[in-house]
């Protein structure tokens, strides 16, 4: 099942189940109020008739008679003439028509005994306002010059259900509250409809393009609409496709430079052997020692090649502890400082007192240093200088700067150097033996300690200047 489906199901489960509910509230609530209209006005009716009836027995002194006043009386008829006596609808007594005509009429002496009953079942018994069908209701006292003469019971007071025209009412108004419903819940069911297929056509189109990803289509796009949640989720697959095909592009490009880069000492090694098997060349020393030479070479590719993928994968591992990058500093100077000294570069490393310690990995930092002096060594003339200098700017971090006064890094390159294999001058920096992993291997060690290194000019020295910033160990 889709999720249009699914969506589809649960909106008709509540509509109908709140339309259920709601029909039920309704039609509780329309009885439970046209039932109070339907006592109040029986209230009224054996109000009026009481008087009415008061009236009667002051008349004839009896109850004599009282049946036949509501002869031709159903129990929702009309009231008739009693026999041999004055109309009392001349007498104003009970008007044709009226409403306390309308409902059913039980009228009880004081001794209990129904004297009137519109609906002549009851007469001559005595009578239980408790017995079924009586609904338990308090009668109202029919009170005339000689006092109270009996109860009287109207309609609700001894029926507790609805009948006649009330029953039809309600059964009407039953009616119209479930055509009513009906169509609201229709209604609801539309419009729900339509919301769902406009909310599932872009996660339609989503599941297609991811679909489509999965196949190795990495150029699939989705047009976001809106700015809701599909919309921000159709705009992060389009980041992720665009990233997923760059690392695969990056990929391929990797292989193929690290292929060039190995063909070039993996094609010396065998072309030597093969000529020293073919007797063209001598296994002598001078030969041996240029093969070691490229072996070498090789070997510092390889390793340079498996500390990238590390990088790249997020596995690097790193021991994070208090360094002190002036100690570290001071070391890979000291191990540069006799290629310097041959050179003649200065290499200095500038340091203020109270430094903070760093929250880094001691080895891999000498790494990055080593690989900055390195490069810097590589491009610094005769009678130059190269120098190391260390500071605290704002902000929780320790930042150390390389300068050296060679010829410096264009502008338009230096977001450029820190990528794998790029080299500013191709030709020097590989005869010299640069393999343009260098700096792509420091910013990524320095971005898994959570800092950050860029490049750009001294101005002191006027060359390049790599800058690495470092998280500070917490006080």
């Amino acid at each position: 099942m889709n999720l249009r489906t699914k969506l589809l199901v649960l909106l008709a489960g509540v509509v109908v189940g709140a339309a259920l509910a709601s029909m039920a509230a309704v039609r509780f609530a329309a009885e439970n109020r046209f039932r109070r209209f339907v006592d109040a006005g029986d209230a009224a009716r054996a109000e009026e008739l009481a008087r009415v009836l008061a009236a009667f027995h002051d008349l004839r002194g009896s109850w004599d008679g009282a049946q036949d006043l509501f002869a031709g009386m159903g129990p929702a008829g009309r009231p008739g003439m009693g026999g041999g006596m004055r109309d009392p609808r001349r007498m104003g007594m009970i008007r044709p028509g009226s409403p306390m005509a309308r409902s059913r009429v039980v009228l009880v002496d004081l001794d209990g005994t129904v004297v009137v009953d519109t609906g002549r079942e009851l007469v001559g018994t005595r009578f239980d306002p408790e017995a079924p069908g009586a609904a338990g209701a308090a009668g109202i006292p029919v009170a005339g010059g000689a006092g109270t003469l009996g109860m009287l019971y109207v309609g609700s007071m001894l029926e507790p259900g609805l009948a006649g025209s009330d029953a039809a009412f309600l059964a009407s108004v039953t009616r119209a509250i479930v055509a009513a419903t009906v169509l609201a819940a229709a209604a609801a069911l539309a419009a729900g409809l339509l919301a769902i297929r406009r909310l599932t056509n872009p996660v339609a189109e989503l599941t297609r393009a991811v679909e489509r990803a999965g196949a190795g289509d990495l150029g699939v796009r989705v047009a976001p609409r809106g700015s809701d949640e599909i919309a921000r989720l159709a705009v992060t697959f389009n980041r992720m496709a665009a990233a997923l095909r760059d690392q695969q592009e990056g990929r391929r490009q990797m292989i193929a430079d690290s292929a060039h880069e190995l063909a070039t000492p993996v094609s010396l090694i065998r072309g030597t052997v093969e000529a020293m098997l073919d007797g063209v060349y001598r296994p002598d020393r001078p030969t041996l020692e240029g093969l070691h030479v490229e072996t070498i070479r090789l070997a510092r590719l390889v390793e340079d090649l498996n500390e990238l993928s590390l990088i790249e994968s997020g596995t690097l591992a790193l021991a994070i502890e208090d360094t002190d990058l002036a100690d570290v500093a001071r070391a890979e100077a000291g191990r540069f400082a006799a290629r310097a000294a041959e050179r003649g570069v200065s290499l200095t490393v500038q340091a203020p007192d109270g430094l903070p310690r760093a929250a880094a990995d001691r080895r891999r930092v000498g790494q990055v240093i080593a690989n900055l002096l390195g490069n810097a060594l590589r491009h610094t003339p005769r009678g130059g200088a190269i120098i190391v200098r260390l500071e605290a700017p704002e902000g929780g971090r320790v930042q150390m700067a390389v300068e050296d006064s060679g010829p410096g890094i264009p502008e338009a390159e230096r977001s450029r150097v820190f990528e794998r294999y790029y080299r500013v001058d191709g030709a020097r920096s590989a005869a010299e033996g640069g393999r343009g992993l260098g700096l792509a291997i420091a910013a990524g060690i320095v971005t898994a300690h959570g800092g950050a290194m860029r490049a750009d000019t001294s101005a002191v020295l006027g060359g390049a200047r790599v800058v690495v910033e470092l998280p500070a160990r917490p006080p």
